[in-house]
């Protein structure tokens, strides 16, 4: 799991957890956690906003990202909630920036295991 930090990882791995990155480049990272307890299965999500800056921090993303389900996981709540419409963004944002965020196209998801890397 490249890009996250050691602490994170150790976390991750401890709560034996499948993890999965939806990375929509220059936008924004999703990170899906799947936990199994007994025979159920508990999902969770966190979502980080890349696109304040010109420059996109896939690193920095996955960590908030993963941070964040990892929270909903551990608090049992529904993880964050992803922004698709105007009324959803903070008045602060520039239309460029929210402009960005909802037209973004390209998606890439990876599944991974906690800790091994593949």
């Amino acid at each position: 799991m490249r890009g996250l930090n050691k602490k994170l990882v150790a976390r991750l791995v401890e709560r034996n957890v499948v993890v999965a990155f939806e990375i929509d480049y220059g936008v924004s990272v999703t990170c899906y956690l799947r936990s199994r307890v007994g025979g159920n299965y508990t999902i969770a999500s966190g979502f980080a906003i890349c696109s304040t800056t010109e420059k996109f921090e896939e690193s920095a993303g996955k960590n908030k990202a993963a941070g964040r389900a990892l929270k909903a996981l551990i608090n049992q709540t529904h993880g964050e909630v992803v922004r698709s419409h105007w009324d959803d963004f903070p008045k602060s944002w520039s239309k460029r920036q929210i402009d960005r965020v909802l037209k973004s196209g390209t998606l890439y998801k990876s599944w991974y295991r906690a800790g091994t890397g593949t």
